[in-house]
């Protein structure tokens, strides 16, 4: 597991950073509110947010977004064409009083063994 804040040592911290996301199979992608504003307009791609999503696209990672609670993806068409995917994949989403639940959810994601029985079950579970 690579964590930014964590492993990056020494260095361009830019070239690591995306050298890390390249190099990842899965890519959490962690979304609190208004995660994505700084993202709207950057169409010269100045937003790490933005530049960490790009990167993991075009690298084909796996992009498994996480939902705080209280986030909401703005309208996609005011996103960079280069990230509007991101808002069609399956996320998770966070809740703190079951976050056991949820990183059960995380890890089947991670796995693919994920299926939509076990989901519903999930959101259940979390309500």
């Amino acid at each position: 597991v690579f964590i930014d804040v964590d492993r990056l040592f020494a260095g361009q911290f830019d070239k690591s950073l995306l050298d890390n996301i390249r190099a990842a199979r899965h890519f959490i992608l962690v979304l609190t509110p208004r995660a994505l504003d700084p993202c709207i307009g950057d169409n010269a791609c100045r937003d790490w947010v933005h530049t960490e999503i790009k990167t993991a696209l075009e690298a084909g990672v796996n992009i498994i977004p996480v939902h705080e609670k209280g986030f909401e993806y703005p309208d996609m068409k005011v996103l960079p064409a280069d990230i509007q995917e991101i808002g069609a994949f399956n996320a998770i989403q966070w809740v703190h009083e079951y976050q056991e639940a949820c990183i059960d959810k995380l890890c089947r994601f991670i796995s693919k063994e994920s299926t939509g029985d076990d989901e519903s079950q999930d959101d259940e579970r979390m309500k």
